[in-house]
Order: structure tokens, then sequence, then C-alpha cells
């Protein structure tokens, strides 16, 4: 099974179009879809841009050391929890930042790939997104209503991916549907493996 969320969406689709005989089930949580940055409204990319160098600069931190994992802001999901380290120490690892960097800067590379996939087919697939996911940016220069619409509309054309596919949508959850509704996300995981243990017999009949 191969699930993604958000940008790892993209990773997991193109994984999934590489190695697809490993496959057994795609889940796709809030995933990024390949056509997004032209169809919602175009500060949110805008805005994407301008982070850009906030997150070069706190790659530089985390190079120097100079980024303290006791400063971090730590989300409630993983707070009080066996997590909360591990949270931690992510946010100032250097590699944390490295990695992001060279998804932010390789975006078009990755789209380009993503235009270019094979279909799906009836590889059993499930997404799952927010109604939502802009809600936190109520009060911000980002048009909420339109962006969660055109979000969602997205979100049906992942789902047609495969004909073998399920559209789940969150009334409650943001766009952190693993830290919001984290059972849900495990109930997600378990219908990919029930569908994908099923196949083999429906194929003999």
């Amino acid at each position: 099974m191969i699930v993604g969320h958000s940008y790892g969406g993209y990773t997991a689709r193109i994984f999934v179009d590489l190695f697809r005989e490993d496959v057994a089930g795609l889940g796709l949580l809030e995933s990024a879809h390949q056509d997004q940055w032209e169809r919602l409204p175009p500060i949110i990319k805008q805005l994407l841009d301008a982070s850009m160098s906030d997150l070069r600069e706190k790659a530089r931190a985390a190079d120097d050391g100079r980024l303290r994992s006791d400063s971090v802001q730590v989300p409630d999901f993983f707070r009080h929890s066996a997590l909360e380290a591990a949270y931690r120490a992510e946010q100032v690892d250097p590699d944390h930042y490295r990695t992001s960097l060279g998804e932010m800067e390789h975006m078009a590379v990755t789209i380009t790939q993503l235009r270019n996939v094979a279909p799906l087919g009836t590889l059993p697939l499930v997404v799952l997104s927010s109604a939502r996911g802009f809600d936190r940016y109520r009060g911000s220069p980002i048009p909420v209503e339109e962006s969660n619409r055109v979000w969602l509309e997205l979100q049906d054309e992942l789902a047609a991916l495969s004909e073998d596919a399920v559209h789940m949508v969150s009334q409650t959850a943001g766009h952190t549907l693993q830290y919001d509704e984290p059972e849900v996300v495990v109930g997600v995981i378990r219908e990919l493996v029930l569908r994908a243990r099923m196949r083999p017999s429906e194929l003999e009949h």
C-alpha cells in the first residue's frame, strides 16, 4: 500500500507508475493535484513562492546549528506523546529542510512527470480530502470559499484516476487530516487493505 499526503501525493503517484506490480492500493490524503497552481486563486502560488526565502533561511540556520529543539512549536497532535521528541528533532534537522527545498525547487519537474504517468486502471484508490482545508487562512488575502470549492473539484478528479475509487470528504478536519482525524486515516488504510485482499477472488469469477 502507498499512502501520500499533500505533496506526498505527487510522490506516491509517481512511485505507483514506476513500480505498479508492487503496489496493491493507493491512498491520497489531501493530495496535491498537478493542475492546482493554474486553477486555485493565483495568490496561493504567489504566497508559496514568497515563503521560499524563509525556508532557505531555516535551512541555513539548521546547517549552522542555530535551531533549538526546545524552541520548536509542537502541534497538539504530537505534544505530550511518544512522538514529541521525534518531531522536535525533525524540525532542527538540516536534512528535513534540504528535502523540503528540493521538493519545492523541483516541483515543475515533478508535475511534468505526473502529466505522463499511466492510468491507474482498476487499482484500488481512496481519496480523503477536506472540505475546509483553506479555512485556516480566513482573514488573509486568500479567498477561502473559492479555494475550498476548487480544491474539492481537484480531489474529485484525483478520484477519477482509478475505476475502483472512493472519495471521502471530511467536513471537520483541515489539511493535516492525519493529525485532526487520525482514526479516519487508519480507516482509509484498512479499506485499501480489505479491497486489495478481495481482488483475487473477484478476478477468479
